[in-house]
């Protein structure tokens, strides 16, 4: 499986520009990483994804920001 780490770029009580988000991000895809692992399942982080492109496949509404990518899945024979 693959998800994508999204990003709202304003607040949504003010709608003044976010200082935390990436930061809020990372703190999520960290935990996400632990708890995966400890029920075996393996996380691989990339940022090598183009967010333009990620944009338009996914329908990311505006506003929002596709940052990272994650691989999720279970170790197999290679």
């Amino acid at each position: 499986m693959v998800a994508l780490g999204c990003v709202r770029q304003t607040l949504f009580r003010n709608n003044r520009p976010s200082r935390v988000a990436l930061h809020d991000l990372g703190l999520a895809s960290a935990t996400l990483t632990f708890e995966a692992t400890r029920r075996g399942i393996y996380v691989h982080h990339m940022a090598g994804m183009i967010p333009d492109k990620a944009q338009e496949v996914f329908a990311i509404p505006e506003g929002f920001e596709a940052v990272t990518a994650l691989a999720l899945g279970y170790r197999a024979e290679p």
